[in-house]
Parts: C-alpha cells; sequence; structure tokens
C-alpha cells in the first residue's frame, strides 16, 4: 500500500488516499529500489519518504475534505522526480492527478 498526498502552501504535507490497487511488479520493483534511497523515517508499519517521486492515479469521487475515493495506481512519472520545493498536484479532466509520494 501507497499513502500519496499533497503538499500545501503552508509547506506541510496532507495525505489525500491510500493506494493498493493497480501496481505491476515492476513499478513495485522500480519503486522499492529507489525508496530505498530516500527514507527519512521507520516506524513499526510505515516507511516515510523524501516527497520526491510523482505517481499517476485514478479515483472515483474526492470528498468534500478533499481525500481521493477508490483511487487505484496509473504509473509513476520519473520524468517528474524532483526536489521539494515543486507544485506536486497536476489534474487532468478524466480524473487523473499526479502526487508526490510521501510514504509507501
Amino acid at each position: 500500500m501507497m499513502l500519496v498526498g499533497k503538499q500545501l502552501s503552508s509547506g506541510k504535507y496532507k495525505p489525500l488516499a491510500n493506494v493498493e490497487f493497480g501496481f505491476k511488479p515492476e513499478e513495485k520493483t522500480a519503486f522499492r529500489e529507489i525508496a530505498k534511497q530516500i527514507v527519512t523515517k521507520v516506524e513499526s508499519d510505515m516507511i516515510w519518504l523524501e516527497p520526491r517521486l510523482h505517481c499517476k492515479v485514478q479515483y472515483l469521487e474526492r470528498t468534500a475534505s478533499g481525500s481521493l475515493r477508490i483511487v487505484s495506481f496509473n504509473g509513476f512519472d520519473f520524468d517528474k522526480v524532483t526536489g521539494l520545493e515543486e507544485t506536486i498536484l497536476n489534474r487532468n479532466k478524466r480524473g487523473h492527478e499526479q502526487f508526490y509520494t510521501p510514504a509507501i
């Protein structure tokens, strides 16, 4: 499972969804290799990463609080591996969004 979120104007991060479905085996492998290099904190049930990766997700709806419901993974955008200061949310017409992945 991967937790995805977005950066707020305050610089803090807001979790938006847990993503459990849609991962191809090669995407899991690539992500794990990259994730090993950007771990910032390890807790009993969570590994926190530097928020540098972008992923694409598809979701059914957005809640009133901004969380995403029924979310599936649609791939990583490795061309957008960036520093912390960049904008992290891009949306297109079909309900696809791109987010940093602050945790796995």
